[in-house]
């Protein structure tokens, strides 16, 4: 509906319209959560020629591993947050355990979600502990 100029002008009309008409009586909306301006620069902005862009990369690269090791002590060396972690934690991995069962326990340890920012010096990544290697 909104690919036709014709409509396209039709609504932007009517958005500045109400965009004047909410600037001089803020009644004429009930909820004031979308600001008629910020609206209107929205509609307007459909209207823009949009570019298309190539890549000749066939294939998005892989990544072996973005977290480091001295991220991941710093996490396991923080404890789990839960009382008496740090020690119990040390205590397992002073004990003779497979790659598997040291996955396991620190699984149940941390859980799959967590503190933000999880890793130090990272936003937006949780404390998902699949995938990572112990030695």
């Amino acid at each position: 509906m909104l690919r036709k100029p014709f409509v396209q002008e039709g609504i932007v009309g009517e958005i500045e319209r109400l965009a004047k008409d909410y600037a001089n009586d803020r009644n004429v909306m009930r909820l004031h959560f979308y600001k008629p301006d910020d609206v209107l620069s929205q509609v307007r902005d459909l209207g823009i020629e949009r570019r298309i862009f190539s890549s000749d990369m066939a294939k998005i690269p892989t990544v072996d591993m973005f977290i480091s090791d001295d991220q991941i002590d710093s996490v396991l060396v923080g404890g789990s947050h839960v009382e008496s972690s740090q020690s119990r934690i040390s205590a397992y991995f002073n004990e003779d355990h497979s790659a598997s069962e040291k996955i396991s326990f620190l699984k149940n340890e941390y859980g799959i979600g967590g503190l933000m920012p999880g890793i130090p010096g990272i936003w937006t990544v949780r404390k998902v502990m699949m995938g990572v290697v112990s030695s």
